[in-house]
């Protein structure tokens, strides 16, 4: 089991299982949501978020694609993204108490990255979202453990 939190603690969370595929976003919607040059999201089972007993209501907003971002109200940290599909939820990496095993495994969205910010470690890119058979590429890459 782990948990996350938004930065005043008003929010708490709870998640079963390990991270799925983390990734840096560049696109523009999601720098401009977080203020800074990329986010760094990990891809989750819907089923194994919830929030904690003690945790206050998310402010939510939804997405003209149709997305539903949660984040707290009060000082405003970005919590998570419930998709379109059902059964995903996109976690925001940094709302976890612990992050030792939530490094990214590519950066997605260069097309639309900042002109100013320059990629330069040695992670996959990919100009948009990745294909079914790369995403399991990148999953058979780096497969890890069950979370603690």
């Amino acid at each position: 089991m782990r948990s996350g939190s938004c930065r005043c603690g008003r929010l708490r969370y709870e998640l079963r299982g390990q991270l799925g595929f983390t990734f840096n976003c560049h696109c523009s919607f999601c720098r401009r949501i977080h203020g800074s040059a990329f986010t760094t999201v990990s891809i989750v089972p819907r089923e194994s978020f919830r929030w904690s007993e003690s945790s206050g209501e998310p402010a939510v907003f939804v997405t003209p694609l149709g997305s539903v971002r949660h984040f707290c109200g009060i000082c405003a940290s970005p919590m998570c993204n419930r998709p379109r599909e059902p059964e995903l939820l996109c976690l925001v990496v940094a709302s976890l108490d612990d992050q030792r095993d939530a490094a990214p495994w590519a950066h997605l969205n260069t097309e639309s990255k900042a002109s100013w910010f320059e990629i330069a470690d040695a992670l996959p890119q990919f100009t948009s979202f990745p294909s079914p058979d790369e995403i399991a590429e990148l999953m058979r890459r780096n497969r890890r453990g069950a979370s603690r």
